[in-house]
């Protein structure tokens, strides 16, 4: 079962639980309405003049407990959602766990511990908090939420290129994700080390594998369309480093001096780059049409749908020079 039938079944799991939330709280506003209705037909049971039939309960006191019984869920529920928000703590938190501190002493929870870290750093991921459920005893284990890290890129667009690609990555359900909107089109890509981490497509189609462990995307970049490569120097990093590594990418960078606008339309792709229009159409055919500066803002404005005063404010393409560092840029220095 690949990802996108997992999601159709979460969805369809989803629709099904909304189903039966909506008919629960259905019946329990016309049981408390009723409940009601009877209290009301009771305390007025003295009188003769009263009838004892639901006919005779006032339409004020129907809609009034209706409404006050569909608040006082609306209101619970609200509260538990904002809670459950909170994450996957929050979830432990509510279940009647306790976290175990890291400095913990005793000798199961140390253990415990160290499994965790183990798997986490196989993984990649960072090393998650850890509750225990005291006296539990149907429950083995449980992950709530999921875990996205910063992951550190090269694009490989020339020889001992530094890191100039920040990118995400998510773990769901036990398997590791590529969530990039810059390579990627309509569905993330699962980095299975068993198997090919392959998109088929003829416009957008992507292959990962792992070469000295290290993985390597490679996709069709507009710049390249015999495909680039994207490879992956870590697949956690912490904020201050993708912070750093963003901040020294501004020196020089592939995607610095020149526009490179990528848009799904049907089965191909269509976008700019390097002053030229590039399509890759449905059966994966690369078409590229010079630009010049007019023309380039009616494609963006008419084609693309940019809004005309973000077009406006795009500087003109400046072709890209040599990497600094190369032998190309030291020789023009001198």
């Amino acid at each position: 079962m690949n990802f996108f039938e997992h999601q159709e079944l979460a969805r369809r799991n989803t629709r099904v639980l909304v189903l039966l939330y909506a008919l629960a709280v259905a019946a329990v506003v016309a049981a408390v309405t009723l409940v009601v209705a009877g209290a009301y037909l009771y305390a007025r049971s003295g009188d003769p003049r009263m009838p004892a039939t639901l006919a005779a309960v006032p339409p004020a006191l129907w809609w009034g407990a209706a409404l006050g019984t569909l608040g006082v869920i609306l209101a619970v529920s609200v509260a538990q959602i904002l809670r459950l928000g909170a994450g996957g703590e929050a979830v432990a938190r509510m279940a009647g766990a306790r976290e175990v501190p890291p400095e913990t002493r005793d000798p199961l929870e140390r253990r415990l511990l160290n499994v965790v870290e183990e798997m986490a750093i196989a993984a990649g991921v960072r090393v998650p908090r850890v509750y225990v459920m005291p006296g539990e005893a149907g429950i083995n284990a449980f992950a709530a939420g999921f875990e996205a890290a910063r992951g550190l890129c090269t694009m490989l667009v020339a020889p001992d290129v530094p890191p100039n690609h920040g990118s995400v990555l998510v773990m769901y359900e036990g398997n590791r994700y590529v969530v990039d909107a810059s390579i990627l089109h309509s569905e993330p890509l699962r980095l299975d080390p068993d198997a090919p981490s392959v998109i088929m497509h003829p416009a957008w189609g992507v292959q990962c594998e792992k070469r000295d462990g290290q993985w390597y995307i490679r996709w069709r970049s507009m710049f390249s369309s015999d495909g680039l490569d994207c490879r992956f120097e870590a697949m956690s990093v912490s904020r201050d480093t993708f912070r750093e590594r963003y901040e020294a990418a501004r020196a020089w960078g592939p995607f610095n001096y020149e526009l490179h606008f990528r848009l799904i339309r049907g089965e191909a792709i269509v976008g700019a780059a390097r002053g030229e229009r590039v399509e890759f159409d449905c059966s994966g055919a690369c078409v590229r049409t010079p630009l010049d500066d007019a023309e380039r803002r009616r494609f963006l404005i008419e084609d693309l749908g940019i809004h005309e005063a973000i077009v406006q404010r795009l500087p003109a393409d400046t072709p890209t020079p040599p990497p600094p560092w190369s032998r190309t840029a030291q020789s023009q220095q001198r």
